[in-house]
């Protein structure tokens, strides 16, 4: 159900009320479902998965700025709507191999195609389909980790994903996924059978990729380290 806000919100500025909300809006609808697989090989060593996915908004409420020359009931040039949503659907791929028990890799990839019927980009047209702001197509991911002994453990994880679109004063722009490595150490100490201290170090973005996350420039490469008690 619409808000109280989306349908009677506004501001007051220089004696002028200035109307954002629409009571005539109507609640969101959406569809969704999904399917999938679990399965072992190897004596139980890998685990494969597979995930299809569909959601279908058949009406969603949003916050548009209506195109120029346009002026609704209530007096406003923009504000909250009714409109068509979207529709998302793709597919999920994972594998998990241990190959020994003290060693784990896990790796998916993901296709998403989502497609906005109502853009919230301003192309001058009502119908508009095109990829949603914030989502990726494609991504990848790997996440390895090994143990040495009873008290060190190392980790690596990458994130790779293709490029995608974010909506910045109404007009779409694109940017390039990332491309993230990480990596990880620690060494556990167990002082009794209760306590034990670790001490981790980690590093992000290891291949000092400059990328955007909502818009915003991410640091480069960067650590941090520290103990971690337990009791």
């Amino acid at each position: 159900m619409p808000s109280l806000y989306e349908r009677f919100g506004g501001f007051l500025f220089d004696g002028i009320d200035y109307a954002y909300g629409d009571p005539r809006l109507a609640p969101e609808r959406a569809v969704s479902g999904d399917a999938g697989f679990d399965q072992y090989l190897f004596q139980q060593h890998l685990k494969i998965s597979g995930t299809y996915f569909y959601t279908r908004l058949q009406h969603v409420i949003t916050y548009l700025s209506f195109p120029p020359g346009y002026v609704d009931p209530f007096g406003r040039t923009g504000g909250y709507a009714g409109a068509p949503g979207g529709m998302s659907r793709g597919v999920e791929v994972s594998g998990d191999f241990h190959p020994a028990r003290s060693t784990s890799i896990y790796s998916t990839y993901t296709y998403t195609n989502s497609k906005d019927l109502h853009s919230e980009y301003y192309t001058g047209l009502p119908y508009a389909p095109l990829q949603t702001p914030r989502v990726l197509p494609h991504q990848v991911s790997i996440v390895a980790t090994q143990g040495l002994g009873k008290h060190i453990d190392l980790g690596m994880d990458f994130i790779r994903g293709s490029k995608f679109l974010f909506p910045l004063y109404g007009y779409a722009y694109q940017f390039n996924g990332p491309r993230q490595l990480g990596f990880d150490a620690g060494y556990t100490a167990n002082f009794n059978e209760k306590t034990t201290v670790r001490f981790y170090l980690r590093v992000s973005n290891a291949l000092d990729q400059s990328y955007y996350e909502d818009g915003f420039r991410t640091p480069p490469r960067w650590a941090v380290g520290g103990i971690h008690f337990a009791f």
